[in-house]
């Protein structure tokens, strides 16, 4: 070794010189501060008094190549892995720079935070102790307009990697554990008195590989330091109407409230139109029969109707509620267009013509461990028909022992759910068969169960070697689905097969 040279992050870092007795905690009198952060000591005994990142750099220079080995740990084998790091050739030299990355947490949290009137966190609102003080001023009595909001910046101190906010008055009760970007607190219930805005800040214990932890932390409650009245907003009243099921709509105010009167919905007109899967739309309206105000959020209005909708309906909502706001306000709903937004939604809905889709889909060998990835492939149509005209399909080679298709993983809430495809396989014997699987991500060899029929895929029949075959089922969850994926295991397939126009997800057909 030519030289080396140790560097040393100075915020909140001492070095210690002298012999530690056993079992010392406290260092003050081992610490040194003649040793500079940047030295050329053999060994350093780094001491670091502040919480936060900190780096500790090594840069050895030698005259020939020399390798560092190091181990990894590796996720799918379970054990370590060696690794080589060699010098790097500078000039004349060879020099291994390494920098080690320290994160030191405080066992003790302090939460506090900044608060700001817009969203680029510009205008920062005054905030102080209740009651005030000379040198700590009470705070800032604020006036927020129903429907809009204030941001709030974490300022706590110790690391914290939970917070959760609460407001009785409103309803809020919001858990992060990331605070990149500014929570937003929208006021959504009028109030002369200030509302109660809480934040509770803890540090959870949390994996971060193998050898990694977090250490815990208890948690720490804050009353945000601020008096928040909510008024009346100066803005045009603005809302939204949507779908809840299908006997039911709602109108959620953006900025005002329902009030106490009895609401009459009888001015109201619920009009319907649906081509899905038709040759020509059917036309029609609903009655509405009741209008209920959600008692803990005041800004919603529950529409009960005397017969189904449907969530492929384009629904158009029009009318006036008279006097039903608060301050005697006419709420008036007015349309050119549909105005509803339904529940139809899709977790997959792919025709492969968007080449995007096409890493959405993998090919795996299920029967092994590491379950090496195969891209799908998107060919042309090889077979034109009545059934399936597109352009563009997906094709899978289950030539294998056991081969599986597996989608993209999605997250959806409990419900049934409508799942459709069309499949072609130009060499079907009878005997062949696909095993459908729910699994969870990053457990392709595990199914889930928590399904009331957990096999969406129909089977193959007879008459798909010679045209495509479409093939429509449902699907009830039981509990949430998070980070699920959609399995397709191939058994003793040993042929091609190609797939086309899959969906899943809600999805209600008015007959």
């Amino acid at each position: 070794m030519l030289s080396h040279q140790w560097v040393v992050s100075d915020d909140g870092t001492k070095f210690l010189n002298g012999k530690m007795e056993w079992g010392q905690t406290d260092y003050t009198n081992l610490i040194d501060e003649s040793i500079p952060h940047t030295n050329d000591l053999k060994t350093i005994h780094v001491y670091f008094t502040k919480p936060g990142d900190h780096t500790v750099r090594l840069c050895n220079t030698f005259r020939r190549q020399v390798v560092y080995p190091y181990s990894v740990y590796d996720d799918n084998t379970g054990g370590y892995i060696k690794k080589y790091c060699y010098a790097k050739q500078e000039g004349d030299v060879y020099v291994m720079d390494t920098t080690f990355h320290i994160r030191v947490y405080d066992p003790n949290l302090v939460p506090a935070v900044k608060v700001y009137s817009d969203p680029e966190c510009t205008q920062e609102i005054k905030t102080g102790i209740v009651g005030g003080t000379e040198e700590a001023p009470e705070y800032e009595k604020y006036e927020l307009e129903y429907g809009k909001s204030v941001y709030i910046k974490d300022d706590s101190y110790g690391l914290p990697n939970k917070w959760t906010f609460k407001c009785a008055d409103t309803g809020v009760n919001d858990e992060l554990t990331s605070f990149d970007t500014p929570y937003q607190f929208t006021a959504k219930k009028f109030s002369d008195k200030p509302l109660l805005l809480s934040m509770t800040i803890e540090r959870t214990s949390a994996s971060e590989g193998k050898g990694k932890y977090t250490p815990k932390a208890s948690p720490k409650t804050l009353v945000v330091p601020l008096a928040i009245t909510v008024v009346p907003s100066d803005d045009p009243i603005t809302y939204n109407i949507r779908q809840i099921d299908q006997t039911h709509i709602a109108i959620d105010l953006d900025n005002s409230e329902f009030g106490y009167k009895e609401i009459n919905p009888s001015s109201l007109k619920l009009t319907y139109s649906n081509s899905y899967n038709r040759p020509s739309a059917v036309r029609g309206s609903v009655n509405i029969t009741a209008a209920e105000v959600n008692k803990q959020s005041r800004y919603e209005l529950i529409l009960t109707l005397v017969e189904k909708i449907y969530n492929t309906d384009e629904l158009t909502l029009t009318g006036t509620l008279t006097e039903a706001l608060v301050g005697n306000q006419n709420l008036e709903i007015k349309a050119t267009a549909p105005n509803v937004a339904t529940t139809f939604g899709a977790f997959l809905d792919e025709d492969f013509e968007n080449p995007d889709t096409y890493a959405d889909w993998k090919v795996i060998d299920a029967d092994t461990k590491t379950h090496p990835v195969v891209p799908s492939q998107v060919v042309d149509n090889p077979l034109k028909d009545g059934i399936n005209n597109s352009a563009k399909c997906m094709f899978v080679e289950a030539f294998d022992r056991c081969r599986a298709l597996l989608s993209k993983t999605f997250t959806g809430g409990k419900g049934t759910y409508t799942f459709s495809y069309k499949y072609y396989t130009p060499g079907y014997k009878q005997g062949k068969g696909m095993s459908p699987y729910f699994v969870p991500a990053g457990k392709e060899g595990a199914e889930d169960m928590t399904w009331q029929s957990n096999k969406p895929w129909c089977g193959i029949v007879n008459g798909s070697d010679s045209k495509w075959m479409s093939a429509t089922t449902t699907v009830t969850s039981k509990a949430e689905m998070d980070n699920i994926l959609l399995s397709m295991r191939f058994n003793a397939f040993k042929d091609n097969i190609y797939f086309d126009d899959i969906f899943f997800g809600y999805i209600e057909v008015r007959p």
